[in-house]
């Protein structure tokens, strides 16, 4: 056959358990479960970390973090490493990018290579954006506005800047204006090309406020809607003990997220329905995954940072073949990770793999059946929010203990071992204690030795953490955007 169209979708934030293709008894992806008849369902799939910057940089050119260098220590992927969608376009595909989340920006070198890219959080696509009308103080916001009105692109920028303030978060989290665009660019565009069309779904991400036919579809019965809006959402307020939550409040916090996932899977449709009616299913490969969990009370914790538990690692990872009948409706128990996107993708559009480091034994999923001793790492080289903005956002709270690397090793037989920066460790069987409850450091001892082995073929196979150049400095309106959502 001709060469397939390439769709990848990724749904930030969103945990494998919390679906019903993984085992989960609520519906929260219908849609999606329809799909699953259609598809290859890898039920054993991992990030290789638990943040959106280094994990969609590892989807994007089939690198670690160490390798690629797009992570807390410096954000953002340098130009020198070779970008899926740049491979792509110089194949001959066109290069399509829509981004509900900043992190995947040209600010931050993750859109490089895409023909056309459009940043939901814009009217009007622009380099500028006049975020920075949100602070407090009325005389700074005015300075500020006329400053950045009074340069270049007046109109465009005023109108990003009125949209952002009053109506970008009005209904969601930019998936209904996603599936807009997707259905008019699929019916506007040429077809003389084959596509590469990747899209980021930020809904399931906090807060969780999905659109009110679906916010309160999982809210037990009974429970007092002054306490559902009024539950805690903000995770450094919990890490730092101003909010403490009890397990009521996080059943609560977890029957809006499913709620969230529900209506993400709404969005979802109305990207398979563009396919269906452009008659696109049958040449398109379509993957479907995610970037990290997330923590919704699990582990003391929220969000998806300072730790490596498969809360955030674990993610579902779903992959239809249009030229493949077996792999339809097939289930796939075989480890694999995000990062093994990149060779599945380039292989189907018959562009080889460019030279250079590459994650451990990473390959095609299309060749997971035969990799079933794989060794699997994730890491975390540092922490995100980076400690010093939290313990000034919350004077008073010491954050030592979070001021550390982390890296996670997993091996086929189901151990794995956390080792920090700092000494501290962690053990799990995840087969007998799949929620990592029971820490096993003190006393199994020999799976330590063992992965601590595995850690030191995969480190000399990885070949050192690549040396990075300055990171740009970050413009005060991402910036602002970035920590409305709990960043920086």
């Amino acid at each position: 056959m001709d060469r397939p169209n390439l769709v990848l979708i990724v749904m930030d934030t969103v945990r494998a358990r919390n679906l019903r293709a993984y085992g989960y008894g609520r519906e929260t992806t219908p849609h999606l479960d329809r799909f699953l008849a259609e598809a290859t369902v890898y039920r054993d799939a991992t990030s290789p970390s638990p943040w959106t910057l280094p994990a969609h940089a590892s989807m994007f050119t089939g690198r670690m973090p160490s390798q690629h260098g797009a992570h807390e220590n410096h954000r953002f992927l340098d130009a020198e490493v070779p970008h899926l969608a740049e491979l792509l376009r110089v194949a001959g595909y066109e290069t399509v990018g829509l981004s509900s989340n900043s992190w995947i920006s040209n600010t931050f070198g993750t859109s490089r290579g895409f023909e056309r890219f459009f940043k939901v959080w814009q009217l009007v696509q622009s380099d500028q954006d006049l975020h920075r009308v949100h602070v407090e103080d009325q005389w700074q916001k005015w300075r500020e506005t006329v400053a950045q009105l009074t340069g270049r692109d007046f109109f465009r920028n005023l109108a990003n800047g009125v949209y952002q303030r009053f109506l970008a978060d009005g209904y969601d989290k930019g998936g209904r204006r996603i599936g807009r665009w997707v259905r008019r660019w699929a019916a506007e565009r040429d077809g003389k090309r084959p596509f590469f069309l990747f899209v980021n779904l930020m809904e399931a991400h906090l807060k969780y406020l999905a659109p009110a036919p679906w916010r309160h579809r999982f809210t037990a019965p009974g429970v007092d809607a002054a306490r559902v809006k009024a539950i805690n959402q903000d995770p450094w307020a919990h890490l730092t003990g101003r909010a403490p939550m009890t397990e009521a409040d996080f059943r609560i916090l977890e029957d809006l997220y499913d709620g969230e996932l529900l209506y993400l899977d709404q969005c979802l449709e109305e990207l398979f329905a563009a396919f269906r009616q452009r008659g696109w299913k049958e040449r398109t490969l379509v993957a479907v995954t995610s970037d990290h969990g997330e923590n919704i009370g699990d582990h003391g914790r929220m969000d998806h940072q300072y730790c490596l538990y498969d809360t955030l690692l674990r993610v579902p990872l779903i992959v239809r073949y249009p030229d493949d009948a077996s792999a339809r409706g097939r289930s796939e128990d075989a480890p694999v990770q995000t990062v093994d996107v990149f060779p599945t993708l380039l292989e189907a559009a018959g562009v080889a793999v460019p030279a250079g480091p590459r994650a451990p034994g990473s390959r095609s999923l299309r060749a997971a059946p035969s990799t079933p001793d794989r060794v699997r790492v994730a890491e975390y080289l540092g922490p995100e929010p980076r400690v010093e903005s939290i313990e000034a956002r919350y004077p008073g709270f010491r954050g030592d203990v979070l001021r550390r690397s982390l890296r996670a090793v997993q091996s086929p037989d189901g151990w794995k071992w956390i080792s920090a920066s700092d000494g501290a460790e962690e053990l799990y069987h995840l087969g007998a204690d799949p929620r990592e409850e029971r820490d096993r450091s003190s006393d199994e001892r020999a799976p330590i030795l063992a992965l601590r082995q595995a850690l030191t073929a995969w480190e000399a196979e990885a070949g050192g953490e690549r040396e990075t150049g300055d990171e740009p400095e970050i413009d005060e309106a991402v910036r602002k955007r970035l920590e409305a959502l709990g960043y920086l």
